[in-house]
């Protein structure tokens, strides 16, 4: 299969445009500009439900798209954090 830029599946396409708002939330969120009543853990849910996406659509759909690893990668780290932070609270 081809590799291309954007996927074509919705699951694909859902999960890119769910990862790209998980970072757009949070530097809104970090930035002193916009006051955002978002709670991080609500933005991070974005993250997880791209990287659920994102997977399935790279096994399910098949799809072979540059743009699936952003959501994918940002999901993993999202993860990887929230179980850092439940197994080691400070």
């Amino acid at each position: 299969m081809k590799v291309t830029m954007m996927p074509k599946d919705n699951a694909g396409k859902w999960a890119v445009y769910l990862g790209v708002l998980f970072v757009v939330l949070m530097a809104l969120k970090f930035s002193n500009t916009v006051r955002l009543p978002l709670p991080s853990p609500l933005i991070a849910l974005f993250a997880i439900a791209g990287l659920v996406l994102g997977l399935i659509s790279i096994f399910l759909h098949k799809g072979r798209a540059i743009m699936l690893l952003i959501p994918v990668l940002i999901g993993l780290l999202v993860a990887a954090w929230t179980t850092a932070e439940l197994m080691f609270p400070h």
